[in-house]
């Protein structure tokens, strides 16, 4: 290969918004640019896209025409095309972000409403046979996501240790005893709070 060196002092320098100069090297043969310094060596400025940030309404709309065409499968075949439409080809989402995103937001068979009383009471009840198994419960809760479901649990618990410190300060200790025994013979424990260790 033989190359034509630029400006070995020179440094990458921005043009607009998101789009930098970087010196290169030119490949004669293959007729390529090969850049010659690593931009952003300082980690000031990254070359790789930050596939973290939220997802747009755009991006949401077109993930779901895409799955409502091809179904809800081959991930990374839903993301090159999300890409392609939205990004201009730049591999900005994973196949695995876009499964997230439809399992996890999208899809039409998650349930948004209110949490019933059925639902908290079947919760509270697994929770206390299997612990924080959030997966093995959403199985038990359809239209509910694994992370509706620990954040339900969560918020739960909350308000739980909340009203018990309040009862404590407003404790009326003649009828504990009787409470106390009450649960014993009914079997089941209130499920706060927990010592998970």
């Amino acid at each position: 290969m033989k190359f034509i060196e630029s400006n070995p002092s020179a440094k990458p320098y921005q043009i607009t918004t998101g789009v930098w100069m970087v010196p290169c090297r030119v490949d004669k043969v293959h007729k390529t640019y090969i850049p010659s310094i690593k931009p952003f060596k300082n980690g000031k400025k990254s070359t790789k896209n930050d596939s973290r940030q939220s997802w747009t309404l755009e991006e949401d709309e077109k993930l779901n025409e895409i799955i409502l065409s091809r179904g809800a499968r081959q991930w990374s075949a839903i993301a090159i095309e999300l890409n392609t439409l939205i990004h201009n080809g730049v591999p900005f989402r994973k196949g695995k972000q876009c499964r997230e995103r439809w399992l996890g937001h999208l899809s039409p068979a998650i349930e948004k409403t209110k949490w019933s009383k059925e639902e908290d009471d079947l919760l509270m009840n697994q929770q206390a046979l299997l612990g924080n198994r959030w997966s093995v419960i959403a199985k038990l809760l359809p239209g509910r996501t694994e992370n509706q479901i620990k954040n339900r649990w969560r918020r739960m618990e909350k308000i739980s240790k909340r009203m018990q410190e309040q009862s404590l300060e407003n404790a009326d200790v003649s009828g504990l005893s009787e409470t106390i025994e009450s649960y014993w013979q009914s079997g089941f424990w209130p499920p706060f709070p927990y010592n998970y260790q």
